[in-house]
């Protein structure tokens, strides 16, 4: 048996990929089962009327379940907008604070075990979980019944300000580097002054300093040359 890397993708918007031959298996999930979205009728999880289930699947867009949720009243999704990924992804990053709201997930091991992770067993902390060791298949999350045109609003004026500070003119991989402690990362990559500084393509966004956008053709090495410069 050959024994091959195994690699797990989304909608493959957070990575960067070498230009060379990639040595090992990718796999997308993108089939029906990873598309499911079931709004619970009920649950012995929910303790109040206000209180809402839906089970997710892993591949389902970030995009699609905030219409989803927002159709049907449900609060607690808001922050993923604007986020190009699935819910697998935002789970292993923790994208929107998604993990404020997990209930359980469902994953598969190396092995091809398959287990349930209550809440009490799943850990979220700044772009991070204890989930990137497993291939995640789908999860429960708790939601709160709200005014759908109150979500609506809310959704609006927060993808107004990501427009507003973010850069969104050209493709990018969102932000680059993690944020450190003291203060943002574009913050010090503004102060070194490579704000706007580029190889080939890839560029440094002149509206925010921690995207890397490419401005035509820019290839992998162009993104790692830029990383590596200063």
């Amino acid at each position: 048996m050959r024994k091959l890397p195994l690699r797990i993708i989304g909608a493959g918007s957070n990575i960067l990929v070498d230009d060379k031959e990639i040595r090992g298996i990718v796999v997308k999930l993108n089939s029906p089962y990873f598309k499911r979205i079931v709004i619970e009728p009920h649950t012995n999880f929910c303790k109040k009327q206000s209180e809402k289930v839906i089970a997710v699947g892993a591949g389902v867009s970030l995009a699609q379940l905030v219409r989803r949720t927002q159709r049907n009243g449900l609060s607690g999704f808001e922050l993923l907008s604007g986020i190009p990924g699935t819910v697998g992804g935002a789970l292993i990053m923790n994208s929107g604070n998604i993990g404020d709201r997990i209930l359980d997930v469902t994953v598969m091991d190396k092995q091809g075990r398959v287990k349930i992770l209550k809440r009490k067993e799943t850990q979220f902390s700044y772009r991070s979980s204890n989930l990137s060791r497993y291939v995640i298949l789908n999860a429960h999350f708790k939601l709160i019944k709200k005014n759908k045109k109150a979500i609506a609003k809310f959704i609006k004026d927060y993808l107004d300000y990501r427009q507003e500070v973010q850069d969104y003119a050209y493709p990018s991989a969102g932000c680059f580097f993690k944020n450190p402690d003291s203060k943002s990362a574009a913050y010090f990559i503004e102060r070194a002054g490579l704000k706007g500084s580029s190889f080939g393509d890839a560029a440094v966004s002149s509206k925010h300093a921690n995207f890397i956008i490419n401005k035509g053709k820019a290839s992998f090495l162009d993104v790692v040359r830029l990383v590596k410069h200063g």
